[in-house]
């Protein structure tokens, strides 16, 4: 479940003979990964290290996927969980998608040298969700704010506080999200999966 590669201990000596992982190699597609944000921002931005402000994201990204979840309390035995969303909720937001997708969604912005993603090449839309009131009289950001947060809390056993919600985030064709962790104080969430239209199956 890794787009490309995890930092290794191990040698080379100690993986001279194993094979190339079943997702193919993924180290000459993360260094595709690296050029491009390279050469979306200009190959000579330089950070105060003198090295690429790609570079110098990269390894702030690395950082945090490991020394932050050292740092966590786990609430979960596995640290996630896939479910359906009650049929009822999971209807509004269908509905509110069906109306709404041909409409033009916003452009996200990232920062430039961001390598959460690689915006430069697929970028991602977010079609904002308003507070018009749904068939029970609730707006749907809130209908969807209180489903999430009372099943996190039953799975996690603790109380939450709303952090943030965002739209209905869409991804376009060859997207990469690279493994990363959530900053502070963004301890449990939640992604919905609305709808898809896929080449392949994931």
């Amino acid at each position: 479940n890794y787009a490309w590669r995890l930092p290794q201990k191990q040698s080379w000596l100690m993986n001279r003979n194993v094979p190339i992982q079943p997702l193919g190699d993924r180290t000459t597609q993360y260094n595709k990964f690296i050029d491009g944000c390279v050469a979306h921002i200009g190959e000579y931005v330089r950070g105060f290290l003198g090295i690429s402000t790609c570079a110098l994201a990269e390894r702030g990204r690395l950082k945090m996927n490991l020394q932050q979840p050292p740092s966590m309390i786990n609430y979960t035995d596995t640290g996630f969980k896939k479910i359906r969303l009650p049929d009822a909720v999971f209807q509004q937001i269908i509905s509110f998608w069906r109306d709404n997708n041909r409409k033009k969604p916003n452009a996200e912005k990232w920062a430039r040298s961001n390598t959460y993603t690689n915006n430069w090449e697929a970028p991602s839309y977010i079609l904002p969700i308003p507070y018009t009131k749904t068939a029970n009289g609730m707006p749907l950001k809130d209908l969807i704010t209180s489903t999430a947060r009372d099943i996190i809390s039953e799975w996690t056993g603790q109380d939450l506080k709303l952090a943030s919600i965002y739209g209905i985030r869409i991804y376009t064709s060859n997207s990469i999200l690279a493994p990363h962790v959530d900053r502070l104080p963004l301890i449990s969430s939640a992604i919905i999966n609305v709808a898809q239209d896929l080449d392949d199956p994931w």
